[in-house]
């Protein structure tokens, strides 16, 4: 619908999940090494943040940092 998301599937096109809803926005998104989670950023107003996102249909997403042309706010 354009209004953002990030989506996973199975490398031969099938089983498409949607693992972030759109209305906000998912950029580069990276898999951490034993594949539990996905880390992305997200723009937030003046500025941008990082999280990550369970790959297990939970829906939990953490808020690990945030940053902006001034200064990087780490939250762990």
């Amino acid at each position: 619908d354009g209004r953002g998301g990030l989506f996973v599937m199975r490398s031969d096109g099938r089983d498409v999940r949607c693992l972030v809803r759109g209305g906000r926005s998912a950029s580069t998104p990276s898999w951490s090494p034993d594949s539990r989670w996905v880390a992305f950023s997200s723009r937030q107003g003046s500025g941008n943040a990082m999280f990550r996102v369970r790959n297990d249909n939970s829906g939990r997403i953490e808020r690990l940092g945030s940053w902006s042309d001034e200064r990087v706010v780490c939250d762990l």
